[in-house]
This record gives structure tokens, sequence and C-alpha cells, in this order.
């Protein structure tokens, strides 16, 4: 805007104001041709170029310090970010995009590099073992953000195959029942219902007397 302003000759009606009516209009027109749309009404109303270009250099300034503020606190966000509880491996890495996004759009740019670096620093202490292997033995130049999500999400389903909650239950129930029909006494054949009977029967032996027969149970012949 300045160098249009000034290719004109009307950068001194703008910086330091002017009595001549042309040269202040025709200065305040190319500031409404340059604004935003929105901006064009209130600045129009300006009685000079002068005031309308002190109210766009305070909107910057102010524009400016809003930025940086909010830059600042994107900054500790980043620095501060880490797994939430129950949070998937694919929901951080959308986190982490999203605000690197943001601190880009406030002018602090974040590379592939960083970030990757900042993924490993920041994980469970499930994936910390994978994370190590991979900042030591892999060049962080060459993953990106979505080779690391894919990783780890290769831990979480082999876990998910080598314990499985359904199967970890039969397997205690069996060994609970085992040990408690061994602690019992009781026999078992290889069919569960013959089994039953035979620890019954064993169980349920009579005893014989010392003068009785075997075979009756009687004694006195």
């Amino acid at each position: 805007m300045k160098v249009k302003l000034r290719a004109r000759r009307l950068w001194n009606a703008v910086d330091k104001g002017t009595e001549n009516k042309k040269d202040d209009m025709s200065a305040l027109e190319a500031i409404l041709a340059a604004v935003p749309a929105e901006y064009r009404e209130s600045l129009g109303a300006k009685s000079s170029a002068k005031k309308a270009w002190e109210v766009i250099a305070a909107m910057h300034v102010g524009s400016g310090r809003a930025k940086k503020a909010t830059a600042q606190l994107l900054k500790q966000e980043y620095a501060n970010l880490k797994f939430k509880d129950g949070e998937s491996v694919e929901d951080f890495s959308l986190r982490l995009q999203t605000l690197i996004s943001k601190l880009k759009s406030h002018g602090v740019t974040i590379d592939e590099e960083e970030a990757v670096s900042k993924y490993l620093h920041s994980v469970l202490t499930k994936y910390i073992q994978i994370a190590l292997s991979k900042e030591t033995m892999l060049d962080l130049s060459t993953l990106t953000i979505e080779d690391v999500t894919g990783r780890l999400r290769a831990v979480d389903e082999l876990q998910e195959q080598v314990i499985s909650p359904k199967d970890n239950g039969k397997l205690l129930l069996t060994e609970e029942e085992w040990t408690a029909r061994r602690n019992s006494g009781v026999a078992f054949s290889s069919r569960g219902g013959d089994g039953k009977r035979h620890g019954k029967a064993s169980s349920e032996k009579k005893q014989v007397k010392p003068n009785a027969c075997r075979r009756c149970g009687k004694t006195g012949y």
C-alpha cells in the first residue's frame, strides 16, 4: 500500500496529512481499494486519509500482538503435549498435526523431523521400547508422523492378538477347574461324564471290616 501511495505521490498526504483535498481524497480512495471490504465503511467515514491510515496501523499492531500471544500459548501446548488416558495413536497423531498447523499459521514452523521426535518422546509406557528403537536405529529425517502412527498401531494389534481377554478368561477358568478337581482327589478319564461318575464311585467306596468277607462284607463265616 505504501508503494502504491508513493508511486502516486500521495504518501505525504497519508503520513503527515495535507490541506489539498484532492490529494487527500485520492489517498483515501487508494487505501479503501486496498483493504478488505468489511473495513471500507468505517475507514471511509474518517475525515482524512491520515486518520484512516492511523486506524489501519492500530489494527495491525493489535492483530500482531494478539497473534504473538496466541503463538506463545500454542508453543506451550506443544511443549506439554502428551497422550491422554485412553487416547489412540490415531487420535494423538491428529491432535499433533492440528497443533502443528495452528503453529504454522501463527508464524511458528515445526518440520517433520522435529514433529516425529516430539511424537516418539510423548508415547505411553507400552510404546517406549519401540520408540527407543526407532530413535536409535533409524534416521528420523526419513520418518513421517504417519509412519510412526502405523508402527505404533501395529504394536496395539499384536498385543490384541497375543493377549485376548476372551481366550485368557477361558484359560484361567480351566486352570481353576483342574486345581479344584485335583484337590478334591477326583480322578478324571478322557470323557468328562465318565470321569465324574468314576470320581463319585471312588469317593463313596465303603470301608471293609478286618474280619468281613471281601465280597459281601458280612462277618461270622
